[in-house]
Order: C-alpha cells, then structure tokens, then sequence
C-alpha cells in the first residue's frame, strides 16, 4: 500500500497574476477616434513583432502618413463602399447586429460602434426603425474616423488562405497583440473589409480588386494578408460588448 505523501511537504504558494492576465478582463475593441499626431513608438512595434511565435505568420505595418498607408486606408473605404452594395453580405452582416444587448450575449451593440456618449444614450433611446440604416453609418466612421484618425495600420500574413493551421496561427498573433496593447495603453480594432471583400470575390469567382489593393501594399514574397487593424493613442472610452459565458461556449 502506498503511503500518502506527508503534508509537511506542500506549502502555500503566492499568487502570481501577471499584467496580460488582468488585460484579459480589460481589452475592448476600440472604434472611437485616435489621436492620428501621436505615433506608436518603435520599441512598442518591436515588442509586437516578437510576439510572432510561428513561421506561418508575418507582420506587416503601416505608417498612416506613407503611400502604403494611405492606398490601404482608401482601399478599406472602397472596400467598405462595395460590402454594403452587396444584399447578401448586408443581411448576413444584419443579423450580428444588436440594438441592445438585452437579448442576445455576442454581435455588435451601439454602445460598441464607437459614438460619443452623448450619441450613444440618445441613439438607444430611440426604436430601431429610427436609428437609420447602421451600415452607412459604418461606411461613414470607417471613412471619417477609424482610417482617418489612426497613425498606425497593421496587417497579418500567412502562406495560403486555404491554410487552416496558418489561420488559427493569425488569429492566435492577433490575440496575443490585442492582450498586449492593452497593457502598453494602445487603442486597436480589425479593419478587415479588404480581406472579406476577397473571399467574397472568390466565392462568386469575380476579379477582386480588393486582392490586388492588397498585394500591392507590400513585398511578402508568395505569402498572402489574412487580418488587417489599425492601432494608435485614443482618448475615447470604449463600451463593453456583452458577451457569452464559457459555459455557453463549450459543448457537453
């Protein structure tokens, strides 16, 4: 019979919660104004780049002010301008959105899409009906405030968009830098109009000139861009989006 270890052999040990834990709790997606003047640090870029824990992924930024920039800030609002005229993509995007979040524990909520305080309490006051059609309204804020106030864009590469390990590769970087921003006090949101924009060009089998907005940002040899944001300074205070449980995420 074996004999149970002596309990003079275990002590307590000190709880440790490091600083990406708490930002856990703490990271929102900010769709409010950045402050386009004041530019993300070197050393701050540098850290995100070493966050890069696998080959299948590449990092790619983006000055504001260089050509680059601002070709990918007009080919996300051109991109924005062809989702919308797009029935199908409007009804499939319609049903993420939420007037409020009484009902429902995901999607996009107005206290999220980034309006001031004094606009968000007034547009939740009113019937849905009234509010006007939250797509021009997010053609507008993609034009006037989220690429025309950010210093900074950044785009994630991987070698095929057919490559599902290289894509859960992605989105893992993306967490890992979202955690991190928000330690460092950065503001950051996913500006992937021009991604979706892609793949719904290859389900109709069409040209895209999306892809090519794209490809023409940067020389990453074969590889292709899976995920685009944009990161800076912000003032603005963001809302919470009401969001599942893991109870109600996990499958029994």
């Amino acid at each position: 019979m074996e004999r149970p270890w002596p309990a003079s052999l275990f002590t307590a040990g000190r709880r440790s919660v490091t600083k990406e834990a708490q930002a856990l709790g703490a990271r929102h997606t900010n769709r409010g104004p950045y402050i386009r003047e004041r530019e993300v640090d070197s050393k701050v870029i540098d850290s995100f780049n070493g966050l890069i824990t696998s080959s299948l992924t590449k990092l790619v930024w983006l000055n504001a002010n260089t050509d680059a920039g601002k070709r990918f800030a007009g080919a996300t609002v051109k991109a924005t301008a062809d989702f919308i005229a797009d029935e199908e993509m409007v009804a499939a995007s319609n049903a993420w959105f939420r007037f409020s979040g009484t009902n429902h524990r995901d999607g996009l909520t107005l206290a999220s899409v980034g309006l001031s305080p004094l606009k968000t309490r007034f547009a939740m006051m009113l019937p849905p009906k009234l509010i006007g059609d939250p797509h021009k309204a997010w053609f507008e804020m993609t034009r006037d405030v989220h690429v025309a106030t950010a210093p900074l864009f950044g785009l994630i590469a991987v070698p095929s968009l057919a490559d599902r390990a290289a894509l859960i590769e992605a989105g893992r970087l993306w967490q890992r830098m979202h955690v991190q921003a928000t330690v460092f006090g950065l503001a950051v949101q996913p500006l992937n109009q021009l991604m979706e924009m892609v793949d719904r060009d290859q389900a109709l089998k069409h040209p895209s000139e999306a892809e090519k907005a794209l490809n023409s940002l940067s020389a990453i040899g074969s590889d292709v861009f899976a995920f685009a944001f944009r990161m800076g300074h912000s003032r603005f205070i963001t809302n919470p989006s009401p969001r599942r449980g893991i109870d109600e995420v996990l499958g029994s």
